[in-house]
């Protein structure tokens, strides 16, 4: 972003103002007063097992049919948080938000060690407001915020010069981000090895590609992600009846992919105008003679190809889904909007440095407060839309508590009966009902929740349009 403009604004200020803008967005995406539904109440009943042996058995006979894909890392993560703050929905969705706060941390280191300021930096917390589809994963008990923190960790960690990766902090980044990778999604297994190649292609480091790439950090990730993908989700999938991979989309896979990506402008036809033009005028006013275009060239084409990776990435993960007749499914680009939302912000901080530079201090200012309003305008109605859901979540909560709600016993009661052959089993809303009535009434999640997985035919399991 403009310098000029940041002459006033120190470092101790800008981490405390980014750190204030990342809490409230979090918060706001927190979804900490949403009722539980059905991708979320798998994982909670989770909270009923006596122990964590237990749950691993359920994570190695589930991982292939209802927990299909998955490494059972984030359900070893909720039943340990359920075991620590018992029956709350924000403590099932907890693992979340600390990765979304890895997440805006890793972006944050990426985008200084790019030159970035902190305007810069504030503007990419407001942008990230506007894409929704991968904040809204912040406040869901999934596991797709893992999967956007571990990219944009990855990311960040190869962009740190190989000299000063010994200290801890650089350290830590790397092994903590491949590690979040391997443990928590296979999708991860795309996107290492192209972050890679992307970060020794603009800092041209082919001569020391063993040592940029830490061989140690690889060949332990590597093996890490095999033994716990022979253990889960390489094992088999889900039985499924004809589904169409493009239930979930609107648009065309291109079209889809180019709205998740830019989120934040697509769904306004007049900021898609607006970032036009103003990347229009600011190529423009960033030559003063035909000479230059090579130059300018060379020195934005990496945010450029940013882009292009997180949508080739985002389009291979769609093919292998139409591939293996599985749903595409618009959060599973997850990562790759994580990965454009950055490039966006380096663009147009490359931009307005060098207009900057070519016309000079005021037309600087100019058109970072042309780039500012964009964002803030992109932003207000996702954050009022967000702050109005959680309002009317809380006003729900509240009268549902003025009814009579459901008690353990009930649950156990209801169980017994189908023990006993006096009803049919429980049903998916059933089983909702009493998660989020066990929620309601707080303490321990009730051990009546385990037979959720213990006497159902999990080979039956079938995944249908």
């Amino acid at each position: 972003m403009h310098r000029s403009l940041q002459r006033g604004v120190t470092a101790p200020t800008g981490v405390t103002v980014y750190i204030i803008l990342s809490a409230t967005l979090l918060a706001l995406y927190s979804s900490w007063n949403r009722p539980l539904w059905y991708d979320e109440m798998v994982y909670f009943v989770l909270g009923g097992f006596s122990s964590l042996a237990d749950v691993l058995d359920i994570v190695s006979e589930t991982t292939t049919n209802i927990n299909q894909g998955t490494t059972g890392s984030y359900m070893v993560s909720d039943y340990l948080m359920l075991s620590i703050f018992g029956a709350q929905s924000w403590a099932l969705r907890l693992p979340s938000l600390i990765f979304g706060a890895y997440f805006l941390a890793a972006a944050a280191i990426f985008l200084r060690g790019r030159g970035v300021g902190w305007l810069g930096l504030w503007g990419l917390v407001l942008l990230l407001s506007g894409q929704q589809t991968l904040m809204y994963y912040a406040g869901e008990a999934r596991t797709y915020m893992p999967l956007a923190a571990a990219v944009m960790g990855t990311l960040a960690y190869y962009f740190i010069p190989v000299s000063d990766r010994r200290s801890l902090g650089p350290r830590l980044l790397g092994w903590s981000a491949v590690l979040i990778g391997v443990f928590f999604h296979p999708y991860f297994a795309l996107y290492w090895p192209v972050l890679l190649l992307f970060a020794l292609l603009v800092q041209q480091q082919w001569s020391a590609l063993v040592s940029f790439a830490n061989p140690v950090l690889v060949v332990t990730g590597t093996v890490i992600y095999f033994a716990i993908g022979a253990l889960t989700w390489l094992r088999g999938s889900a039985q499924r009846e004809d589904l169409d991979p493009y239930f979930w989309l609107q648009d065309s896979v291109w079209l889809s992919i180019s709205a998740q990506l830019t989120q934040a402008i697509f769904v306004e036809r007049l900021l898609v105008v607006l970032v036009g033009a103003l990347l229009i005028i600011g190529f423009l006013l960033s030559i003063r003679k035909a000479s230059e275009v090579r130059e300018l060239a060379s020195q934005w084409w990496p945010p450029l190809v940013l882009l292009a990776v997180a949508f080739v990435t985002s389009l291979v993960l769609a093919a292998v889904s139409i591939q293996q007749g599985f749903w595409v499914i618009p959060r599973q680009w997850i990562g790759s909007i994580g990965l454009s939302s950055v490039a966006i912000i380096w663009l147009f901080s490359l931009v307005l440095r060098r207009v900057r530079l070519v016309r000079g201090r005021n037309i600087g200012i100019v058109m970072t407060g042309m780039f500012g309003f964009v964002v803030i305008f992109a932003s207000v109605g996702p954050v009022l839309g967000q702050f109005n859901q959680l309002q009317g979540w809380d006003t729900a909560r509240r009268e549902t508590q003025l009814v009579e709600v459901p008690a353990q016993r009930d649950l156990d009661a209801e169980l017994e009966r189908v023990a006993a052959g006096q009803r049919a089993a429980l049903s998916e809303d059933e089983w909702i009902n009493f998660s989020n009535a066990n929620v309601l009434r707080g303490g321990k999640v009730w051990s009546g929740f385990s037979d959720y997985y213990t006497t159902r035919d999990l080979d039956s399991f079938v995944l249908r349009d």
